[in-house]
């Protein structure tokens, strides 16, 4: 039969009231039974248990060369800051849907509904632009980790009549704090970049001279390189 539904005829206006007309006359011989209390009930899983994986203030340095890699903070890393960790997906992430309470699944990924749950999930981090996506770090740094990335200065060292030039190649990964010159072991500047020129004073005329140049980075790290040179005579 193709006649189309008149207007009205749907199932709120006709098949809902006889539905319930049903049911009254039914339930009418059964006792009123309520459903059990509500008890709330902790499962140990934050995201059941309607909680984010979100923690803050976790002192925490970066390690330099590695993309929003971190370590817990101690005394091998000196350059250290408080950070929010937010290890935020959707629920598919952290439960088995055939097992709730059971073990992380080990390739969430595959649910087929997977990917269209997490686009709104990471929709709403993109506006929390103070978290770090992610668990915080579990280990404390360790002094191996960052010791590719302590100072390092090269030097060399010319005359050009009465003043020596003196120029590094550095390497700082913290950054410099401060760069010390010392000309036949006194110290002669201090400055934040590599390159100085020294006037010398009378009294190095004809002296094999001990230059050095100290570079100390903004965690305290430090490294010299030093290099000698017959002064000549001039005019």
């Amino acid at each position: 039969d193709n006649t189309p539904m008149k207007l009205g005829a749907d199932g709120v206006n006709v098949s809902a009231p006889i539905w319930r007309d049903f049911l009254d006359q039914v339930l009418k011989n059964y006792s009123i039974e309520n459903f059990p209390k509500y008890e709330k009930e902790e499962t140990g899983k934050d995201i059941l248990d309607g909680k984010l994986s979100i923690e803050k203030d976790v002192k925490v340095c970066e390690i330099p060369g590695e993309n929003d890699k971190y370590c817990l903070a101690n005394d091998y890393c000196k350059d250290s800051d408080k950070k929010d960790f937010a290890n935020v997906h959707n629920i598919l992430y952290f439960v088995d849907k055939g097992d709730p309470r059971g073990d992380k699944p080990k390739n969430p990924e595959s649910d087929p509904q997977y990917d269209n749950w997490e686009k709104g999930v990471e929709k709403w981090i993109e506006k929390e632009d103070d978290y770090i996506i992610g668990e915080p770090p579990e280990d404390e740094c360790e002094e191996e980790d960052f010791e590719k990335y302590k100072p390092s200065i090269s030097i060399s060292v010319s005359q050009d009549s009465n003043k020596l030039k003196i120029s590094s190649s550095i390497k700082a990964s913290y950054g410099i704090d401060k760069i010390n010159f010392y000309v036949d072991g006194d110290k002669v500047g201090s400055k934040t970049s590599g390159s100085m020129t020294y006037s010398m004073p009378e009294s190095l005329k004809g002296k094999n001279v001990e230059v050095k140049v100290e570079i100390i980075d903004k965690n305290g790290n430090k490294d010299s390189d030093s290099e000698k040179i017959d002064i000549d005579s001039w005019i």
